[in-house]
């Protein structure tokens, strides 16, 4: 089932910034209705390093799916 719904807002301390790419009126508008976000793909200062470290990660975690992937039986209910 699709989520067609926001959850309840939970409040965000004002100490942690709002990511560049989630729009301003995220929460406060219609399921879809919503700003573009920023087109930044990686937090700045990353640094070099750091997207490799990322890109790295994302490897690791396509690979852990992939394996779970096929230990899972899907089956439909009719």
């Amino acid at each position: 089932m699709a989520m067609t719904t926001y959850p309840d807002i939970r409040g965000v301390a004002d100490s942690i910034p709002r990511p560049p790419y989630v729009p301003s009126n995220f929460f406060s508008e219609g399921w879809g209705e919503h700003l573009p976000g920023s087109d930044h793909k990686f937090p700045e200062g990353l640094g070099p390093e750091g997207v490799e470290g990322v890109r790295k990660a994302g490897n690791v975690v396509s690979g852990i799916l992939k394996e779970v992937g096929k230990m899972i039986k899907v089956s439909y209910l009719l």
